[in-house]
This record gives C-alpha cells, structure tokens and sequence, in this order.
C-alpha cells in the first residue's frame, strides 16, 4: 500500500510503500507534515482516534484516509502514524419491484494538499555608473566570525498499516 508524506504547505515531502508486515517509515528534517494513505480497492479506513492508546488506534480521516498536521522536532522519532483498515461489506441483494434512482454524478473535491504559487522576481535594468578619477583605497584584512552551520539531524515518522477485521480502529 502507498503512503504520501507532504509538508505542511501542500508539497509532496516523499512516498514509501509498506512491506508484506504493513510497516512504513521516512526521514525527515524536523518540520511539520501530515500523511495520506492510499486504501486499496474494497478496504475502507476504520474510524480513527478510537480507544485510550494513540499507539494502538488507526489515525487518518475514515473518507479522505489523510491524517491532521503533525509536528516532529529533530532526531525525533514518531511511529505512532498508524492506519487501520477493513474489508468493506459487500450489500445483499434483495427482490424488490421498486426502480432505482442513481444521483447524477458530481464534482467532490478531493483533500489532497496542493503547493502554492510561488512568483518569480523578473529582472530589471540598472545603469552603470561611468568611472572617476578617483583615488584607489586598497582595504585590509580583518577577522571575521563565520557561522558554522549546525548538522541537521532528520527525524523518522511511520508505524504501520493493519488490517482491522472488527472495523473498532483499534490494533487487537
């Protein structure tokens, strides 16, 4: 199954699929992000945030499959950003003489978050000063403190996606 990462302005941060276990992770740099499972044709999202144990529960939205915004500092690891889901119910067919009436389709937006626009400066002309006699000051050397950058140490998010035969949202 397919999980989306994407930071907090809508950019797509990194993809990963889960393995046969339904495990998943990503390193990160420290920021803020939110996930978005794929469910897989005839599984649908348990309710999520069900139960006493944010560990244990299925944490996406049970129609969009898209978690609330997250925050992770640096070498920090989160793998509580699990998701739990069912196979969905297949309806009963009953006898019946009373036609059905199937609503016209319509355009539902989707929660996938989207970049923004970002303007690029357009150049624009200056005038080049005409040189002057002038006297030629020749500078000197001085000490200047430079800042050494700080590594950034990434942080690691995920758990994993299960199968919730119950459909309770939480891991048992």
């Amino acid at each position: 199954m397919q999980v989306l990462l994407f930071a907090a302005d809508g950019e797509l941060a990194g993809s990963a699929s889960t393995t046969a276990s339904g495990n998943y992770s990503f390193s990160v740099p420290p920021g803020d992000y939110l996930l978005v499972f794929n469910a897989p044709p005839g599984y649908l999202f348990s309710p999520p945030n069900q139960g006493s144990d944010p560990e244990a529960d299925s944490d996406p939205d049970s129609g969009n499959g898209a978690t609330d915004i997250f925050t992770v500092g640096m070498g920090q690891t989160d793998l509580s950003w699990d998701a739990g889901l069912y196979l969905a119910p297949t309806p009963t067919p009953t006898a019946t003489h009373t036609p059905t009436v199937t609503p016209a389709a319509t355009d539902t937006p989707t929660a996938t978050p989207t970049s923004p626009v970002t303007a690029t400066p357009t150049p624009t002309a200056t005038e080049t000063p005409t040189p002057t006699d002038t006297p030629t000051v020749t500078p000197t050397a001085t000490a200047t403190a430079t800042d050494t950058p700080t590594p950034v140490v990434p942080a690691t998010i995920g758990d994993r996606v299960w199968d919730d035969a119950n459909a309770n949202g939480i891991q048992d």
